[in-house]
């Protein structure tokens, strides 16, 4: 599909998710989807999405943004509802989780044949019943910001259907100038920065311009609210700052 094509088709999907409608989903999935480190095949995913409906019987999804290129699309979207049931041992609280979703496909004819992405965490770190989650601004705040997604898992595939590979991911950067934090932004004279002599490696939303993708990076220092990584666009390095909801750790 072009990619016009792609973001038509991802409105429906979501659309499709946000009614429920646990019968078309299923239409819009490969039979054999590949989830990383999840169960494969639509019967899981249409199980997953079933539970997370019954425990949060308004949830929906909002769409922040979309970058499609050939068969690929990553997406940043808002998602939330109401906690009315059991959900990973916590008890309902009644209360409205909001989270943060990031989610990269691949579709083939019209279904989803891969997908990865973000975490369900944050469903959890955002209960009231859950205030461990939240008490360790660099071990809960970088890549804990993550959403319940549409069928994902919090880790990433090392293969090319979990990452935008490199001839995509220069397509973008040679669209647009890498946006980095200001300096108003980072307060860096009035908070603590940790550097890491030996950089984990993570995935990180970046924007070229107004366009985000997901890379694969090395994060070298942070503060209690931001991250500095380097990551590589074919033979160059480059180098900015991101909130640290932006970053997704392994593990």
């Amino acid at each position: 599909m072009e990619p016009w094509e792609l973001h038509g088709w991802f409105d429906d999907f979501v659309d499709t998710c946000n009614r429920h409608d646990l019968a078309a989903i299923r239409d819009l999935l490969d039979p054999g989807v590949r989830r990383a480190h999840l169960p494969a095949g639509a019967d899981a995913w249409i199980d997953d999405l079933a539970d997370l409906f019954h425990r949060f019987p308004d949830w929906r999804w909002k769409t922040i943004q979309v970058v499609a290129e050939d068969d690929r699309i990553a997406a940043h979207l808002r998602a939330g509802g109401t906690h009315t049931g059991v959900w990973r041992g916590i008890p309902p609280t009644r209360r409205h989780v909001n989270v943060a979703e990031f989610l990269f496909l691949r579709v083939t004819a019209g279904r989803v044949v891969a997908v990865t992405g973000s975490g369900d965490e944050a469903v959890q770190a955002n209960s009231p019943a859950d205030a461990d989650v939240r008490r360790s601004a660099y071990d809960r705040g970088v890549g804990r910001r993550e959403g319940c997604r549409l069928g994902a898992n919090r880790r990433y595939a090392a293969s090319v259907d979990a990452r935008m590979d490199d001839r995509i991911l220069q397509r973008v950067a040679s669209r647009g100038i890498l946006q980095s934090l200001t300096n108003e932004e980072l307060e860096l004279d009035r908070r603590p920065v940790t550097t890491d002599p030996r950089p984990a490696r993570v995935q990180a939303w970046v924007r070229f311009g107004a366009e985000p993708v997901l890379v694969d990076a090395d994060l070298c220092m942070w503060t209690d609210r931001a991250a500095a990584i380097r990551f590589r666009v074919g033979d160059q390095e480059r180098r900015c700052w991101v909130w640290s909801g932006a970053v997704l750790r392994d593990g």
